[in-house]
């Protein structure tokens, strides 16, 4: 409304209807950018449309895994050396 005012615009009504319907949609528009971007999002939806009943979950490298797999790791050998020490 300040704008109408300020700057003389007549069409300030609908302008503010298409921000509203363009944000409305905004996640629905990235939603669909993700699935087609990334191939194992794509995938699930496929079979989920070809009505398959399994789907292979791939689990994610990442660096909370890898310090988790480390610390499992480090701990699985020290029980080994503390079990196969000689006495």
């Amino acid at each position: 409304m300040i704008a109408s005012v300020a700057f003389g615009l007549t069409y300030v009504v609908e302008l503010i209807e298409w921000i509203f319907e363009f944000s409305a949609l905004h996640s629905c528009l990235n939603t669909m950018a993700m699935i087609v971007s990334i191939s194992p999002y794509r995938k699930a939806i496929w079979d989920m449309f070809k009505f398959k009943k399994e789907t292979e979950v791939v689990p994610v490298t990442n660096v909370i895994n890898v310090k988790q797999h480390r610390k499992q790791s480090i701990f699985i050998l020290i029980r080994q050396k503390a079990i196969t020490k000689p006495k």
